[in-house]
């Protein structure tokens, strides 16, 4: 894969990785993410898997390049804590995460479109959510930020008052770590057959 670059496509509809990527002045087009497998399992081999599917059937590009397919999944208590379909939903979600420590797996897959090989890595951060009391879950649903978040918060947001980065990396827990696709994109562009076929 030496000489010419080949382009990046992030197979996301996610603004908040758009916006993490663009920041970092790393050059992408977006595309449509393949459907997510719909099965349970433990959090961070499912977050794993869903990134590879994104990656691997994305679709909307015309030319041959690199997809980048990511996944974030909230884990509290060995199960996942998906985004919440309506604010009851969210409430339970919150009370659930309240006073206690989670987990925060974001899985990259890189997939090269023309010799179907991909690199993976999933990363994990710790956070710990404050003590919440009614008034205090009530007050922030009200911000609507619950919506379309992977256990019911945006770090980056309100939520910031009560939940805190215990270890890890803070883009991480927004929904796609920089430097991880920093890292995995040196590596795939340094040498091709470190890659391992997708299926394979």
């Amino acid at each position: 894969m030496a000489g010419r670059v080949p382009p990046l496509f992030l197979a996301s509809s996610s603004p908040r990785r758009s916006a993490l990527l663009s920041s970092a002045g790393i050059a992408f087009q977006l595309v449509t993410p393949g459907h997510e497998p719909v099965g349970s399992g433990a959090p961070f081999e499912l977050c794993t898997l869903r990134a590879r599917e994104k990656a691997v059937h994305a679709t909307g590009f015309r030319s041959p390049g690199i997809v980048l397919g990511v996944d974030t999944i909230v884990e509290c208590g060995g199960r996942e804590l998906d985004k919440p379909v309506d604010a009851d939903h969210a409430r339970a979600t919150l009370e659930l995460l309240s006073g206690r420590e989670h987990l925060v797996h974001t899985a990259h897959c890189l997939f090269v479109t023309d010799s179907k090989r991909l690199l993976e890595r999933t990363v994990t951060a710790r956070v710990r959510c404050a003590r919440l009391d009614a008034a205090a879950i009530t007050q922030y649903l009200a911000t609507g930020e619950w919506t379309d978040k992977a256990g019911g918060y945006g770090i980056q947001g309100a939520a910031g008052a009560f939940m805190t980065l215990v270890a890890g990396e803070l883009d991480t827990v927004i929904g796609i770590s920089v430097s991880t696709v920093r890292e995995l994109l040196a590596q795939l562009l340094d040498g091709p057959e470190r890659g391992t076929p997708a299926g394979g």
